[in-house]
């Protein structure tokens, strides 16, 4: 083994140590959703108020519209937490991963909600005494401490997002009556942009190492390749038409053939027509299935490197 295979291995190891010990099964995809859910109910939220200046503020006149605003939010807080454990799950499935409540999600679930139930606590107390003014600072700030603090116990740059929210808190307490313009900000357009960063930094490339596993080696020659488009498209071929359709020389085709067959994707058949030998091959059921899957890992790699 040499440095640059022993440094490789030292980093498997690394990731596979890394990935035992952190929750994986986010989504980018809920990200985005939960992003552009926000904006949905900024704008419902914009439209409860009654407001009719062009940028969102803040302004509660009356009790009704309070509570309003609270269930609306309550609403909004399960829809999200549904649809994040949903999409979870789904992305666990598909890695073959089980989305369970096991020591490292407990462990991310109470770093994550801690600030959040505090800070939650604090803007109750603040709407309670009808001082609205900080809540939406003090939402963004908290979760924020809150993404920070749960990084540690999954993707750690998670924390970036935190650190925005926290910045966008702080500019947010110093401006009056534009929360819901900071809460479109904070938990909407920033959710997406992060929802398509993490997208494309951690999702895609998975996508591509999945699709580079589904390639077959025993298909990475030209000649085998040829070989078993020919035969999924005909019952069976002989030898001399095969050798001929390829442009291959006598023992090429033999040496590809037979490693073919060793590996049980083709079968061939020795018969004598007059007193000339005759082989004749065909696909089995496990080269054809393999092959498919081969050429559909290939197309699916061009896709995402075209995009």
């Amino acid at each position: 083994m040499n440095n640059q295979e022993a440094l490789n291995t030292l980093n498997d190891i690394r990731n596979m140590m890394e990935k035992s010990t952190r929750f994986v099964s986010f989504s980018g995809l809920s990200s985005i959703v939960i992003g552009i859910y926000a904006c949905i109910a900024a704008i419902i939220a914009y439209s409860i108020l009654g407001n009719t200046t062009p940028v969102p503020r803040l302004d509660v006149d009356t009790p009704a519209k309070l509570q309003l605003l609270i269930v609306f939010a309550s609403l909004l807080i399960i829809v999200c937490i549904v649809t994040v454990i949903l999409m979870c799950r789904h992305k666990a499935h598909q890695n073959n991963q089980s989305l369970l409540f096991d020591f490292n999600t407990k462990r991310l679930l109470w770093n994550f909600f801690l600030p959040l139930v505090v800070g939650g606590i604090l803007c109750i107390s603040l709407i309670w005494q009808s001082h609205y003014g900080l809540t939406s600072s003090i939402m963004l700030i908290f979760y924020g401490v809150a993404l920070i603090s749960a990084s540690n116990y999954t993707f750690s740059n998670t924390r970036y997002l935190g650190y925005a929210e926290i910045a966008l808190g702080l500019a947010d307490s110093f401006v009056e009556n534009y929360a819901l313009l900071f809460w479109v900000v904070g938990f909407g357009l920033f959710h997406i942009v992060y929802g398509i960063f993490f997208h494309l930094k951690y999702e895609k490339k998975e996508q591509m190492k999945l699709n580079l596993e589904d390639i077959n080696k025993a298909f990475e020659s030209k000649a085998r390749l040829g070989i078993m488009s020919v035969l999924l498209v005909n019952e069976s071929i002989d030898f001399v038409s095969l050798k001929n359709l390829l442009e291959l020389t006598d023992g090429n085709l033999a040496s590809h053939t037979r490693n073919l067959e060793e590996l049980g994707y083709i079968r061939s058949y020795k018969q004598f027509i007059g007193r000339k030998p005759n082989t004749t091959f065909s696909v089995t059921p496990e080269g054809k299935e393999a092959f498919k899957k081969h050429l559909n890992a290939l197309e699916n790699f061009l896709k995402n490197q075209l995009e």
